[in-house]
């Protein structure tokens, strides 16, 4: 998501917070961890001895060469995840409420069968989630070409750096936490979801599984059973796979490190 407002000022983040990243003298993705809150300070103690994060920064600046420094930043906020450079800096946003609520989503579904498995999960649908807001913060740095909705851009963005990583089971955990989103809600769809930048929860589900399936159509066979699709619907998902990687790496290969 991307917000016009930003409440986190540069001039704090320099000040007051550690910053992880391979070269701070090279430009690139610059972790940034700020103080949790009294209520969030165990998920965010979880998320940063889990160390997941630090690799996928470190994962993010092998892969893209950068003209400025884009700041990923933790911290406590009502907000959503968020992408905004209303302070004059890229600045991907990532509250620790949100995990905090995304766990508390999952569990209450019964996605994972212990405490680590679903902290898995967690650990992995966060890393898509800030795949996604990485590409609004690239389509602005970059000034990449964009057609269609942003939102929707930007989930394939994170499914094409998740597929040159090697990182499937991000997807799929995305895929869940999507699931989860659309189990969660108590209330009829309105046009108010119809008209959001998002698509549906069930509909990004469904793209990420049918990209997923196209990727490996032999051996993700057992996505058909969980969209409840033969293999003559998911025919497509192969050449949208195709043309999804293709056309993402015109789009991006001059900025590739790998």
């Amino acid at each position: 998501m991307r917000k016009i407002a930003l409440f986190i000022l540069f001039g704090i983040i320099c000040s007051s917070l550690q910053v992880h990243s391979q070269n701070n003298t090279v430009p690139g993705f610059k972790l940034v961890w700020q103080k949790a809150s009294a209520e969030t300070g165990a998920i965010a103690n979880k998320l940063y001895y889990s160390e997941v994060f630090t690799h996928v920064v470190n994962d993010l600046n092998a892969m893209f060469a950068l003209p400025r420094d884009v700041y990923i930043v933790f911290t406590s906020s009502d907000e959503g995840a968020f992408y905004s450079s209303e302070t004059g800096y890229p600045v991907v946003t990532i509250p620790y409420e949100t995990a905090a609520d995304d766990r508390e989503i999952l569990d209450a579904g019964g996605y994972g069968e212990t405490e680590e498995e679903l902290d898995e999960i967690l650990y992995e649908e966060l890393e898509f989630t800030l795949y996604h807001e990485v590409g609004h913060a690239l389509i602005e740095v970059l000034q990449l070409p964009t057609v269609g909705r942003q939102e929707d851009v930007v989930d394939e963005f994170a499914f094409y750096v998740c597929m040159r990583l090697g990182y499937t089971n991000t997807i799929y955990s995305a895929a869940l936490m999507y699931d989860a989103f659309s189990y969660d809600r108590d209330d009829a769809i309105e046009d108010n979801d119809l008209m959001d930048g998002h698509s549906l929860d069930l509909q990004r589900k469904y793209r990420l599984l049918c990209l997923l399936y196209g990727s490996d159509a032999e051996n993700n066979g057992y996505l058909l059973d969980e969209m409840d699709l033969d293999e003559e619907q998911m025919d497509t998902c192969v050449y949208d796979f195709e043309d999804l990687m293709k056309n993402w790496y015109r789009i991006l290969y001059r900025y590739l490190r790998q």
